[in-house]
């Protein structure tokens, strides 16, 4: 179960901006190389998160982007052995394809959802598992940590997934859905399509077991002996049809653009700091609060996440002098007036993935027709290369970054 770097345990001392993020990335990169290779596994435990990077909430809502966090990599380490870490930054893109190009994967996750938490409202293991009560000492210390922190270590990630699938025995969407509220780097891609690969689903055949001598040896034996767990992986069957894959291409960001231009920033892409060329006449922040509300999602992440969108929206107001507007309610008439009142013909905005914008965002994109302006979405360049590719196995992409990586490169020099 990848993440696109683990995340930090708290994040008192560090606000939510890109500022922060380069700092915490110029601070890891001379540990991304062999050092990462060899330690990364570990669950050093709340107080030593120093073998991970702790990016991944910040790459999350595109404070950050994977290519100039995988470029710093490359440039730290000429010999290539940060590929690790750069394979690891690259799921998260991988995961992001995967589910745009098979988006019923996502409304079928939600119909089954729906069913699942009302055939288990009385559910004394569901209640157990969420509470941290359940006797697996390991399991109820990693459920509080994530409550309390917004947290897990990517391989506790993937212990606890097998735990809730094969020893608790409890559906996998329910744990998707507890992993989903409070993961401050919770992603509807990464963590439903992550939570299918444990149980077998994402690669047929192929799931995840947690066993105790594994867990004992990457705690370092914080967990020494985990009795009871589940000695093979039943197979897990899906109940829905094997879908085929569907790529639909995007224009990519735009490098010059017309006058009465402005940019609409989502709060899972503050990718302003993409598009260095254009001047934008107005930017927009937007959040989904009605849908983070339908998905229960914590006060800890939501709060997290406004918090980078109001605070990039202030760095924009600050450097680029132009009409700043937000909004979290009311979405459509909000985006329209803002249209209205900033005379504005021209609205750009990165396609939302498929996630908690797939309802909202049509009535959206029609209000700025209805407005007068025109609509441009747009994937980033990356985005656009590889989303492709994103259509089997995480071994066939991966095989699709030396050439991008070098073409990066290229351009940057």
């Amino acid at each position: 179960m990848s993440e696109a770097s683990e995340t930090t345990l708290t994040l008192a001392d560090t606000q939510p901006t890109r500022e922060a993020a380069l700092e915490l990335l110029a601070a890891f990169l001379p540990h991304c190389g062999k050092c990462y290779q060899e330690t990364r596994n570990f669950d050093l435990g709340t107080e030593n998160r120093s073998n991970v990077s702790t990016l991944s909430p910040f790459i999350r809502s595109r404070l950050l982007s994977e290519t100039e966090v995988a470029l710093a990599a490359l440039n730290q380490f000429k010999d290539g052995s940060a590929r690790k870490f750069i394979d690891e930054v690259f799921w998260r893109t991988y995961w992001k394809g995967y589910l745009e190009n098979r988006p019923q994967i996502w409304d079928r996750y939600r119909e089954d959802l729906a069913t699942l938490r009302h055939r288990n409202l009385d559910s004394d293991t569901l209640d157990s598992a969420i509470n941290g009560t359940t006797g697996i000492r390991c399991f109820d210390y990693w459920t509080k940590e994530l409550i309390e922190t917004g947290y897990l270590h990517n391989h506790a990630r993937m212990w606890f997934a097998s735990i809730w699938i094969f020893t608790l025995k409890l559906p996998w969407q329910l744990g998707a859905d507890f992993f989903l509220r409070h993961l401050l780097d919770g992603d509807p891609a990464s963590n439903t399509l992550s939570w299918r690969w444990v149980a077998g689903l994402h690669t047929a055949g192929k799931s995840y077991l947690a066993t105790s001598s594994n867990i004992d040896r990457y705690t370092n034996g914080r967990f020494p002996v985990t009795a009871g767990l589940a000695a093979e992986a039943e197979t897990i069957r899906d109940a829905w049809p094997e879908l085929d894959a569907e790529h639909h291409s995007l224009a990519g960001p735009p490098q010059e653009i017309p006058p009465a231009s402005a940019l609409l920033l989502l709060e899972e892409d503050l990718c302003d700091h993409c598009l260095p060329n254009c001047d934008f006449a107005s930017f927009m922040g937007v959040f989904p609060s009605e849908s983070y509300d339908e998905f229960s999602i914590s006060p800890k992440v939501q709060n997290f996440r406004k918090e980078a969108l109001k605070l990039r929206l202030q760095k924009l107001e600050k450097t680029k002098g132009v009409p700043i507007h937000s909004a979290d309610t009311d979405l459509t008439n909000q985006v329209a007036s803002w249209i209205s009142q900033n005379g504005l013909k021209h609205v750009y905005y990165s396609q939302p993935k498929v996630g908690f914008w797939s309802d909202q965002w049509p009535n959206i994109h029609n209000a700025i027709s209805d407005a007068g302006a025109e609509a441009h979405p747009f994937r980033l360049s990356f985005e656009n290369r590889l989303f492709p590719h994103a259509t089997a196995g995480f071994f066939k992409f991966r095989k699709r970054l030396p050439a991008l990586l070098s073409e990066l490169q290229d351009e940057a020099d």
